[in-house]
């Protein structure tokens, strides 16, 4: 599958829909990267910085969840089933992102309920692919 840098996947906007995706991330200069890589595909973000605070905003709807690995409150593959656990959740598109990519992690991760496991940095053309991939966003 080959998507074009400049094919904005999703437009944002569908019949009035703002698509939304919460980041669960604790380093800064990663939220701002993965919130400009939304943003720039239409998403309205919100953050949060800690497992405390993701589940804190995991009552509202979200399309997309990008979620870190090394939080430092509780793993995020420990918080996949939580956030899984709220009923707008069950199907939300949720992507585990780390640094520290093998393959034991993904099974975990995958086992728990993520949609797919992404190795940092993340790029326009990755998040792309990937949403097309598991998503129901068109």
């Amino acid at each position: 599958m080959t998507i074009n840098e400049n094919e904005y996947l999703p437009t944002g906007t569908t019949d009035d829909k703002k698509y939304r995706a919460l980041i669960i991330e604790d380093d800064f200069i990663t939220q701002k990267l993965h919130t400009a890589l939304l943003q720039r595909l239409g998403f309205e973000v919100s953050l949060a910085s800690t497992a405390k605070q993701a589940l804190e905003l995991a009552n509202q709807d979200y399309d997309l969840i990008l979620l870190d690995v090394g939080l430092p409150d509780q793993t995020g593959d420990q918080l996949i089933k939580p956030l899984r656990a709220y009923p707008q959740h069950h199907n939300t598109t949720l992507f585990i992102v780390t640094s520290h990519f093998n393959e034991s992690l993904k099974q975990e991760c995958l086992a728990a309920g993520a949609n797919a496991v992404l190795q940092k940095p993340l790029t326009l053309k990755k998040i792309q692919e990937n949403i097309k991939m598991f998503s129901c966003i068109t």
